[in-house]
């Protein structure tokens, strides 16, 4: 089961890291209450505030997984935060 949460938080942080980096159309972007919401055909995650942490949330199968990045199993290679640099370009996003 672990293998398969580390599958879906990289699968999500890549994507994510990709449409925030290019600032493509990929995702429908929306501001919530505590963070941001990301949807497009295939995809539902949301990056949130929650208890003094940002929060990397996968919508899957009608669950949600919560990871708030200190997994550093294969294949990530750090800890990362999941606001940071993101906020700056999702308000980019946003404003246009």
């Amino acid at each position: 089961m672990n293998e398969k949460l580390t599958e879906l938080e990289f699968n999500a942080y890549e994507l994510i890291k990709k449409f925030a980096s290019e600032r493509n159309e990929f995702f429908e972007l929306t501001q919530i209450e505590n963070g941001y919401d990301l949807k497009s055909e295939s995809y539902h995650f949301k990056t949130i505030w929650k208890n003094q942490i940002w929060y990397l949330v996968v919508i899957h199968d009608e669950k949600e997984y919560y990871f708030d990045g200190t997994n550093d199993n294969f294949p990530f290679r750090n800890k990362r935060t999941y606001i940071g640099e993101w906020e700056i370009h999702f308000n980019d996003i946003i404003g246009k």
